[in-house]
């Protein structure tokens, strides 16, 4: 029974194998399934290539922290600079710097703040009545120690306010220099006045005639300069009578006390004068030359002086000789002396 039943198992066992295609040799190999449950499989994962594929990250929704989409982030990198415009500029306008004044009328002014330096013109009257003064001032305290300089003028004049000065004080209206009118040509009368040479007049001798005393005397003054300081006077004189004065090409002013014109405007007399007045007298053309003879006082007060002179500018290089005489006296004028001056009467000897 134990054979039998065993023999029936081992048919079962075989048929059943026969049915299931356990047989290697009938049916060829099937890949295994996956294993199921605890085993793991020894073999380790492959290395990732440069062709495998990055795991899918899922977004996460944005928070209420969550920065805009459309927002730019700020970074650190700064934003062009060459057209930026500082704040300042386009929230404050610049100060527009004050026009210089082109007047300034009667009175005192700090100099650099309320008047700036430079050269001022002005007019004054004809007659110390109608003159007008001016002082440069190192202070206001009233003290003569304050002024620098001071003038009174008539007619047109000139005066530099100087950087070191710290006060101007005048007595009627002036303007700039740049604000006075230049004449069109150069003027060929001259009033009592000051004058630009090159600019109100031309260089050249002229002539006028002044009374025979010292009240109605004329000056005339050559100037370098017009801020009335003496280092300014290049030549200066006190004339009576008739005289000639000659403006260098090199004079920067000339002021003058009464009326002259050019030498050429200035009558030739018809014949040579023989009796002199007080005066200056251009010889081969006013006198002739000769010996004069004249009469004085006696004593310094009374005395008579006179120069012969080979110019008229009033420099004392232009002395040939120079005298002053008491009593009966006589003077011998050359042919190549330019001009004779004196202070009292001379008559010609024939």
């Amino acid at each position: 029974m134990k054979t039998a039943t065993r023999l029936v198992m081992l048919l079962l066992t075989l048929a059943a194998l026969t049915a299931c295609g356990d047989d290697p040799a009938s049916e060829p190999e099937r890949p295994t399934p996956p294993a199921v449950g605890l085993t793991i499989d020894p073999t380790p994962a492959p290395e990732p290539t440069a062709t495998s594929v990055p795991p899918t990250v899922t977004p996460v929704p944005p928070t209420e922290t969550s920065v805009p989409a459309d927002t730019p982030i700020p970074t650190d990198t700064p934003g062009p600079t060459s057209t930026s415009i500082p704040p300042t500029v386009t929230l404050v306008p610049p100060t527009a710097t004050p026009e210089p004044a082109t007047a300034f009328e009667a009175g005192t002014y700090k100099v650099g703040d309320e008047i700036e330096p430079g050269i001022y013109a002005g007019r004054a009257g004809i007659g110390i009545l109608n003159s007008c003064s001016w002082q440069r001032l190192s202070g206001v305290s009233g003290e003569s120690e304050d002024v620098i300089a001071i003038e009174l003028n008539e007619g047109q004049f000139y005066v530099e306010v100087m950087p070191t000065d710290k006060y101007f004080e005048v007595g009627c209206e002036i303007v700039p220099l740049e604000k006075w009118p230049i004449p069109a040509s150069p003027t060929t009368k001259l009033e009592p006045g000051m004058y630009i040479v090159n600019r109100d007049i031309a260089p050249g001798i002229y002539a006028g005639r002044a009374g025979i005393d010292i009240l109605n005397s004329c000056s005339w003054q050559r100037l370098s300069g017009v801020s009335g300081e003496s280092e300014d006077v290049i030549a200066i004189e006190l004339n009576e009578g008739q005289f000639y004065v000659e403006v260098m090409p090199t004079d920067k002013y000339f002021e003058v006390g009464c009326e002259i014109v050019p030498l050429e405007k200035w009558p030739i007399p018809a014949s040579p004068t023989t009796k002199l007045e007080p005066g200056m007298y251009i010889v081969n053309r006013d006198i002739a030359p000769g010996t004069y003879k004249g009469k004085a006082g006696t004593g310094v007060l009374n005395s008579c002086s006179w120069q012969r002179l080979s110019g008229v500018s009033g420099e004392s290089e232009e002395i040939i000789a120079i005298e002053l005489k008491e009593g009966q006296f006589y003077v011998t004028v050359e042919a190549s002396d330019f001009a004779l001056r004196t202070a009292c009467e001379l008559t010609l000897e024939e």
